[in-house]
């Protein structure tokens, strides 16, 4: 069994980018709000994390506030500490594949590039 989500929605802001020092490795990281029912009067918000070429290619050119999207990738929970030493706890989608869903044309516009994250690894 695998831990696969595949979700259609709107970007809800500009994505950020930041670049590993040790790695060089870019990491994108944006929300996407996904309605519930047709009538799209109430969005769940999903955190998305992008790495590598595929944050690169495709959400740095491409990908803005509002922009339509399909995303597949793995729910992942992390954990952090808040400034006063608590435990966090959060979920987050790790992207590995994204189709850009726009008119252009009539037509839809895909973009699939690998995610460099190593598939072995539970994170």
């Amino acid at each position: 069994m695998a831990n696969k989500i595949f979700l259609i929605g709107n970007v809800g802001g500009e994505p950020t980018f930041t670049v590993l020092k040790e790695s060089g490795t870019t990491i994108a990281k944006f929300s996407i709000a996904v309605p519930r029912s047709r009538d799209r009067k109430v969005s769940d918000w999903f955190n998305c994390v992008v790495f590598g070429a595929l944050a690169e290619k495709v959400i740095k050119p491409f990908v803005h506030k509002g922009s339509s999207l399909c995303v597949i990738g793995q729910m992942e929970q992390s954990t952090f500490k808040d400034k006063d030493g608590n435990e966090k706890k959060f979920w987050q989608v790790n992207v590995q594949e994204v189709q850009l869903l726009g008119s252009k044309g009539g037509s839809v516009i895909s973009e699939k590039v690998e995610s460099t994250t190593n598939e072995d690894s539970p994170f």
